[in-house]
């Protein structure tokens, strides 16, 4: 009788987080759906997905993230308490099921205080760390009566809340549908993009301070989409390596790049450095080493000219061959640069574990120089970290006189933004 209870019990509940799992989710949805609609009552259901959960389990051990699961199941599941239902649907998903709500706010309220409850890090192996969550809603009977529908417009509010920010919820609307079909189009227009010549490379100048001139550019990738016109990076560049575009994409800039900095080195410009972001697929392609290698070699470009940029998260996609391939890469001879630094887990043990000669300070801290008092600690903490490692700093989104001397004053060495240049085409620049 005991392996029979530990059987059925099994089949109900997720053995990690003890929740309800997708399976007991959906027949108590059902339940629920009959009551209120005997009642004429309303029913909210969340859907709560983890932001960058894979990242976090990249960048700590097995049995951390699962800690880090349960700990964050029992913060949720107390804060709920008897005010809902909450189960597992997924790896990094999780389902809550108001019942008997008379307006819409209250689901926003509820969905809210569950994102505000992730604010507190949580403490692994003596190290805080942080995660959050988006959300979607969806409200019966006014989006769908079946528990399936419910489920799948919960879930798609959820994707498109991410795609627009993350830690933030949202309402299910019937356009969300219009908008999935429509993302999934442009993937499919993204994989010919590259045939169709639909590809572009912009370069914006990167400007030294204390040589008091321009020293670097930046490749910048444009997609020119033939009916809905500039696509935005943002949008386009998940997708590519969602899709493993940009394995193709990356090699095409790559190649482009090398090229154009072999004619401006031609036209006098010998010292000129050329930036090119590095994405988390490209970082863990086999090849990559070898590509860079035969590109130099190829257009004749002195390694210390050539840098390329990785951000904290495609790092932590794979810690250990980010690692191997970073430094076989510092090893030709390239620069290498840490970019968007402090939007993603800052953490100064990988600082020391790769082979960086510049951080980056994303523009998001560069706003509001120098009058955010907040922005202000965090760009002096991130250029005394790069003093403390022996690494260059530049900042990105410089757009005012004033944010320039705040970081030169601060002891920045470079910058790049609109106050030095749009990023333009090669032939404009």
């Amino acid at each position: 009788q005991k392996a029979e209870a530990r059987i059925m019990r099994l089949s109900q509940y997720d053995y990690l987080t003890r929740l309800p799992n997708r399976r007991t989710l959906q027949n108590q949805i059902n339940k629920l759906i009959e009551k209120a609609s005997s009642k004429g009552e309303s029913i909210a259901l969340l859907c709560l997905g983890l932001d960058d959960f894979k990242s976090l389990n990249a960048q700590v051990n097995f049995n951390a993230a699962e800690h880090i699961l349960v700990n964050l199941s029992d913060r949720l599941r107390n804060h709920i308490g008897n005010k809902a239902y909450i189960g597992r649907l997924g790896e990094d998903q999780f389902a809550i099921i108001q019942s008997k709500i008379e307006q819409p706010y209250e689901a926003a309220e509820l969905a809210q205080a569950l994102i505000k409850q992730l604010d507190r890090p949580f403490e692994i192996n003596n190290e805080q760390l942080t995660i959050s969550a988006t959300v979607g809603i969806t409200l019966f009977p006014d989006d769908g009566d079946d528990v399936d529908t419910l489920l799948q417009q919960a879930e798609f509010a959820m994707i498109m809340a991410k795609s627009r920010s993350r830690n933030r919820y949202q309402f299910y609307i019937a356009t969300i549908d219009t908008e999935i079909r429509q993302r999934k189009r442009l993937e499919m227009d993204l994989h010919k993009a590259l045939e169709n010549h639909e590809l572009s490379l912009a370069f914006q100048p990167q400007f030294n301070y204390q040589k008091g001139k321009l020293v670097g550019i930046e490749a910048l990738l444009r997609w020119k989409h033939p009916e809905k016109g500039l696509i935005s990076p943002d949008m386009f560049i998940p997708m590519a390596e969602h899709s493993l575009d940009i394995i193709p994409i990356g090699d095409w800039v790559l190649e482009n790049a090398f090229q154009q900095l072999h004619r401006w080195h031609l036209a006098g410009y010998e010292d000129l450095r050329m930036a090119v972001n590095l994405s988390a697929v490209q970082l863990q392609d086999q090849n990559i080493v070898d590509h860079i290698a035969y590109l130099l070699d190829k257009y004749q470009i002195p390694p210390k000219t050539m840098e390329l940029e990785v951000t904290e998260t495609s790092i932590i996609e794979d810690i250990e061959t980010s690692k191997i391939q970073l430094t076989k890469i510092k090893d030709i001879g390239v620069t290498l640069a840490l970019d968007d630094f402090g939007t993603g887990y800052s953490s100064l043990s990988y600082l020391k574990q790769f082979p960086f000669d510049k951080i980056k300070i994303d523009k998001s801290f560069v706003e509001g120089l120098p009058e955010n008092n907040e922005n202000c600690v965090i760009v002096e903490a991130i250029v005394q970290i790069g003093k403390s490692f022996g690494l260059k700093v530049l900042a990105e989104g410089v757009e005012t006189a004033e944010q320039e001397s705040y970081l030169v004053a601060k002891g920045c060495q470079e910058g790049q933004g609109y106050y030095y240049g749009k990023p333009l085409p090669a032939q404009d620049f």
